[in-house]
């Protein structure tokens, strides 16, 4: 359980977001709708499942949009609205000023670092959970679909069946990698304890035919043979495994043999333990929506959110059977576009500097996924590395780190926002993952200005 202290600022926030819920339909027509805003990401696409799911319950309308961003703009345009109250999930932490002048009711469900540790409290209309007032480390221990899921279970007990959503957003935002930890892991024990999930030997690749599988791993990506057409085959001949057998259908003693070759290779390449760890042993299985493992769950809603299916996400999510057949295509084809894009990288040479290292993406939509594959599974792990992405006059910037970075120092979030506003842009995000935008005239000089902070986070030289 929670340390009692946390779990109680986070129950009183909940209670008091439940209540702010009930309030705001006190006198309204019985017409109005809840407004939820959420991000398009796996974890943000969870968290909007989880919330419209409660409110269906609950008897409640709603309206939802899931975005890449919450700008002061986007925030604006919400005033034309006629919404009883608005749910903001997985952001709106750094912009409570904009949201307090809506004159809206608002509940604000987000694990990003809050700007100046703004709790909300002064707004009376705006209830602020936020992980990190809450006392949680919202890097690793809650996500947005986690305190959704707090929330949702709050207004109705039924609503533990959610437990897997919420699961698979904290697992889209990688805070599986080492185990559960914080509030995550209070859930995760909940939904184990109600047989909401299954634990059981495995290994961390894509269904179907094994020697496919192989070919098509991007996570675990393998050098040599991801993306390369006959090598899984090839492979399995090599450790006399059977080809033609499945994923699902592979013996205990095949299952070691291939594990131990995945793991011999990732040890060669300098992967982190923590992601050796994730590739074989216990995967974690779940009935929820048909997908398999919660690995599958996740990457199912991020493929929805990363190729404008986020509409369909949903629509499966509340039990659309058409719907789910459409996000599980969304998935092949993003699975597809990440495996090109990764077989092009493994031809790239990165950029090193002293205390950090970067590439081109030629695709921002993908550029933090590549990033956070390649620190892991291509490049040096010893490094952040950042990936950059020209938008017209912008440059789009995707960080990532790792968590041995993280623990001697590194802030990717921290020196991303103190960089990029210094060049009249902006950014933010966690100290392990985080993007931000500047002008693209000013790249150059920033990649400077990100050199000098990161080394002096990490107790280098500038």
């Amino acid at each position: 359980m929670l340390a009692t202290m946390t779990g109680c600022r986070l129950a009183e926030r909940i209670a008091g977001a439940a209540k702010l819920l009930d309030d705001a339909f006190k006198n309204v027509p019985s017409t109005a709708s809840v407004r939820v805003v959420s991000h398009y990401d796996a974890d943000g696409i969870a968290a909007a499942g989880i919330l419209c799911n409660a409110l269906v319950r609950e008897g409640r309308r709603f309206h939802c949009s899931m975005i890449k961003g919450l700008s002061p703009n986007y925030v604006k345009s919400l005033a034309g609205e006629s919404s009883a109250i608005i749910i903001f999930a997985d952001m709106g932490s750094s912009l409570i000023k904009e949201i307090s002048e809506l004159g809206v009711s608002a509940i604000i469900l987000d694990h990003h670092r809050p700007v100046e540790d703004e709790a909300g409290d002064r707004h009376k209309d705006i209830v602020h959970v936020n992980a990190h007032i809450c006392g949680i480390d919202g890097t690793y221990g809650a996500c947005a679909s986690t305190l959704a899921y707090r929330f949702a279970e709050e207004l109705d007990k039924h609503n533990i069946r959610l437990a897997p959503l919420a699961l698979a957003g904290a697992v889209g935002d990688r805070q599986d990698i080492g185990g559960f930890s914080g509030y995550n892991k209070e859930v995760y024990e909940t939904a184990l304890g109600n047989g909401f999930l299954a634990r059981m030997k495995g290994i961390k690749l894509p269904q179907g035919e094994l020697g496919s599988a192989v070919e098509r791993s991007t996570d675990p990506y393998l050098v040599g043979y991801s993306g390369k057409k006959g090598s899984g085959i090839e492979l399995l001949k090599k450790l006399g495994i059977k080809p033609g057998r499945k994923t699902a259908e592979m013996t205990a003693e095949e299952r070691e043999k291939l594990s131990s070759f995945i793991v011999t290779e990732l040890i060669g390449k300098g992967t982190p333990a923590d992601w050796i760890k994730e590739v074989s042993g216990e995967m974690i299985y779940t009935d929820f929506m048909g997908c398999g493992t919660l690995c599958d769950l996740a990457d199912t809603l991020n493929a929805c959110g990363r190729t404008d299916r986020t509409a369909i996400a949903l629509a499966a999510l509340m039990g659309d059977s058409g719907a789910i057949s459409e996000a599980f295509a969304a998935k092949e084809e993003y699975n597809a576009m990440i495996l090109d894009a990764m077989t092009s990288l493994e031809k790239t040479d990165v950029v090193k500097m002293g205390h950090l290292q970067y590439f081109t993406a030629k695709d921002d939509s993908i550029a933090g996924v590549l990033a956070g594959l390649a620190i892991n599974y291509l490049f040096d792990p010893a490094l952040p590395i950042l990936a950059l992405s020209r938008v017209g006059d912008k440059v789009k910037v995707s960080a990532r780190a790792t968590k041995p970075l993280v623990s001697s120092g590194c802030d990717l979030a921290a020196s991303l926002s103190v960089a990029a506003e210094k060049f009249g842009g902006y950014g933010g995000g966690h100290p392990i993952a985080a993007g931000a935008t500047i002008p693209a005239n000013d790249e150059a000089t920033f990649l400077k200005e990100m050199e000098n902070i990161i080394a002096s986070q990490m107790g280098g030289k500038k």
